[in-house]
């Protein structure tokens, strides 16, 4: 349930009254990809139903609209109480987080509480107050090894447990205090046994790196790869799994690989890339942080794209003036260009050119600034304007892929230069 107060200080000429809310709401402790889960209401309250509090923490902000219907502003954003746990001999150690605007660490209301089952002899599966934590003093963490009623934790029991948390703005205006619970985790101490690996890694929708690139402009350099996997839950396999950490080699080689990130869910986003290149090994982590063997590798290549034109006019007309790849981009579209033909996935280019001697006229090496455009500009290295006719070139080009087969191409071949 999410609760809020009305505006506190809000110019009503400017924003008349009645005023009304929409609530938003994301996965996480951070508001990423806010998205609306209410009609505009009236009421300050909302029960948000179908979430999975199990597996995450939801983050929520509320908009406000004036009489007639026009935003206002927008509430800070707060989230709900995430508990985790760690399983020890005989003892389970538990931690909590938010992320709110106010505080849940304040002198008037110091305690926090620990709910949990396996309290009650004749009601064993009844969740009961067990004990509170001084937050100020003690800080977000709480040890239980039965301490509070004598009777040890047995490392063949699963526990489960929630906490309640109390707050305060500090605002006299505001009532006091805020009390939230957290979801509720269920552990079993000196729990070592792992879950088995995640199965069926796979970009989803499936890749296509020709079919994808095809729609992007030449400029376009930011990629994403979406994974998709399926947890296995097969006998003698455990299904007990709370989160999949996602572990990434830019290069495919096994001493490469990084744990990038962490999701409670089955796919995961990996964005803002450089290009598509890449492989990825997924695993499973139960709620004792147990991990699974990390899943069959997952590798994506680039399809790198290098073309160059048979013809080029330097004549100062501001047209086809310099000898450059196939490119379409700003200050140079061209109508009906195939974005297939963009040059890709190139870090490098060295580029020479020859008369029909065998001369050389003109090299570029790669550490040069006009870089894999090229931009020859018909002159000799020494500055000289070439005239007219067909000259022959050699580019060495170095691509951006996995395979070192295929990481280096060498281009033969002519251009006529016109005038």
């Amino acid at each position: 349930a999410v609760a809020w107060t009305p505006p506190l200080e809000i110019d009503e000429a400017q924003f008349p009254p009645p005023y009304q809310y929409q609530v938003q709401r994301s996965d996480g402790f951070l508001l990423s990809n806010p998205q609306p889960v209410s009609d505009i209401q009236s009421d300050t309250f909302f029960v948000d139903t179908g979430v999975n509090t199990i597996t995450d923490p939801y983050s929520y902000r509320i908009s406000l609209f004036d009489a007639n219907g026009v935003f206002v502003d927008s509430s800070a954003v707060a989230s709900s109480v995430r508990l985790s746990v760690r399983p020890l001999i005989q003892a389970v150690e538990l931690s909590w987080d938010a992320n709110v605007p106010w505080s849940n660490n304040v002198m008037s209301t110091p305690y926090h509480y620990i709910f949990r089952d396996n309290a009650l002899q004749n009601d064993p599966s009844r969740v009961v107050l067990i004990d509170s934590v001084e937050v100020p003093l003690q800080g977000f963490v709480y040890f239980d090894d039965g301490t509070f009623n004598n009777v040890p934790l047995d490392d063949e029991i699963d526990y489960c447990y929630f906490v309640r948390t109390f707050g305060s703005y500090d605002n006299p205006l505001i009532a006091e205090p805020l009390i939230n619970n957290s979801q509720q985790i269920c552990v079993q101490p000196n729990d070592s046994e792992a879950p088995c690996s995640p199965v069926n890694l796979t970009i989803q929708g499936g890749f296509d790196c020709q079919a994808a690139v095809a729609e992007l402009g030449c400029g376009f350099s930011t990629y994403e790869n979406i994974l998709a996997w399926e947890p296995d839950f097969t006998l003698p396999c455990d299904d007990d799994i709370d989160i999949y950490r996602i572990y990434y080699s830019s290069t495919g080689l096994e001493e490469d690989y990084v744990l990038i990130d962490s999701t409670a869910q089955t796919e995961y986003a990996h964005t803002n890339l450089p290009s598509f290149k890449g492989c990825y090994r997924v695993t499973a982590v139960d709620r004792s942080l147990n991990e699974s063997p990390q899943s069959d590798a997952l590798c994506l290549d680039n399809c790198p794209q290098y073309k160059l034109p048979n013809v080029f006019t330097p004549n100062d007309d501001g047209i086809n003036d310099t000898f450059t790849p196939l490119f379409s981009g700003a200050g140079s579209a061209i109508d009906g260009f195939d974005n297939s033909d963009c040059p890709r996935f190139v870090l490098d280019v060295e580029f020479r050119v020859f008369d029909r001697t065998g001369k050389l006229l003109f090299d570029l090496s790669k550490e040069e600034e006009t870089g894999i455009l090229i931009n020859w500009d018909g002159k000799t290295n020494n500055g000289a304007e070439l005239p007219a006719g067909v000259y022959y070139y050699v580019a060495e080009v170095r691509f951006d892929v996995l395979a070192e087969t295929n990481a280096t191409r060498t281009i033969n071949g002519w251009v006529q230069l016109l005038k």
